[in-house]
């Protein structure tokens, strides 16, 4: 198990969360390297990955301001899941959160 030189290691799951919540930063700089980040850890553990973005996806772009960074990571952490890791449920689910928020964008454009 890597550690920090202080010792104390990041649980892989809050580093996510903090890379994921990173993704809805002021600064273009911090988004983009959360993104990379995000995308290189998905190759290694898309499941983790796909956890933490639903977790964030499910208060929409009211709570979490940048779905379209969120909604990125996922589809690169999907097609890096081996295909016996893919739960059909779960995918449903992703798939009915990410309808939810296009059509929740769509309409609160046209309200604009």
């Amino acid at each position: 198990m890597a550690s920090s030189s202080s010792g104390n290691a990041i649980p892989a799951p809050d580093a996510v969360r903090v890379l994921v919540s990173s993704l809805a930063d002021e600064s273009a700089m911090v988004r983009e390297a959360s993104m990379a980040s995000l995308k290189d850890v998905s190759l290694l553990n898309p499941l983790l990955v796909l956890d933490c973005c639903s977790t964030v996806s499910r208060g929409g772009r009211r709570r979490f301001g940048n779905m379209a960074g969120v909604f990125h990571v996922m589809a690169i952490a999907i097609s890096a899941l081996d295909k016996r890791e893919a739960d059909p449920p779960d995918m449903a689910k992703l798939a009915k959160i990410a309808t939810a928020e296009m059509i929740s964008s769509k309409v609160q454009h046209k309200l604009s």
